[in-house]
């Protein structure tokens, strides 16, 4: 298990590479809104609690702060949760766990590879788009992840799949000193099974190491059995988890 040093570190890195588009600080909480689809720029990080502050009048604080944002009160838990009774606390009010999700880590990146057939670029374009969007989403989704893109700041690229020229897959890395992170790794479902995300995955991985990242990371979650088996062939290593507490009462089809 890492340190919480280590897990502060990687999720300071995950912060500046999916940056939410509103934050406030309670009581060493950090309240995130970023709408787009993803509960991580949603909720509550808590990695940290002011000594002597009231933990029922942050939780209330925190509540008060998404309904009135239209958001479920949702709060990211992992193995450096401060305080540390918080997971038990949030269960006794009626918070349901959400996504248990694992943070791996790649040490040893792959030496650059010159060509794999796998386009980079430093923005999503609408081929990059159709490759990594679920068809799902909804325009407002769509609109809100694009924004969350705009908003990186960090080196990144993304990574695309062309089959008989239709974008079927593809990803993003996000570079930041010594880190750099896997992010929206998608390949459409009717090309599924043929290779492609570890294609992608590599290609990136490669980039990282020409940013002089000696560590890649990724979120996975634990239910994705065929994602786990992949990126363990990838050397990744499993060193923390987290997972989501958000009241039933509350929960939606939102952010995810």
């Amino acid at each position: 298990m890492a340190d919480a040093r280590c897990i502060k570190a990687i999720e300071a890195a995950a912060s500046r590479a999916w940056p939410t588009a509103e934050t406030e600080s309670l009581g060493g909480w950090v309240l995130r809104c970023g709408r787009a689809g993803s509960r991580r720029l949603n909720s509550v990080q808590t990695l940290a609690f002011e000594d002597g502050a009231d933990l029922d009048a942050a939780i209330a604080a925190a509540e008060g702060w998404y309904r009135s944002r239209g958001l479920p009160p949702c709060f990211q838990l992992n193995d450096a949760v401060q305080p540390r009774a918080l997971d038990a606390e949030l269960h006794r009010r009626g918070y349901e766990i959400i996504t248990p999700t694992s943070v791996m880590i790649a040490r040893d990146p792959p030496a650059p590879v010159v060509d794999q057939g796998i386009a980079l670029s430093s923005h999503a374009d609408d081929r990059v788009v159709q490759a990594i969007f679920d068809s799902s989403w909804k325009t407002p989704v769509r609109l809100e992840r694009l924004e969350v893109f705009a908003r990186i700041a960090a080196p990144h690229r993304f990574a695309l799949v062309v089959v008989g020229g239709v974008p079927v897959a593809g990803g993003m890395c996000v570079a930041d000193g010594g880190l750099a992170g896997l992010f929206s790794m998608r390949t459409q479902p009717a090309h599924r099974g043929r290779g492609l995300a570890r294609a992608v995955a590599q290609r990136l991985m490669s980039w990282a190491r020409e940013q002089q990242a000696g560590q890649v990371y990724l979120q996975v979650e634990d239910h994705n059995a065929a994602a786990l088996s992949l990126y363990r062939g990838l050397g990744f290593e499993r060193v923390y988890g987290y997972h989501y507490r958000e009241k039933a009462a509350d929960a939606s089809t939102g952010p995810t």
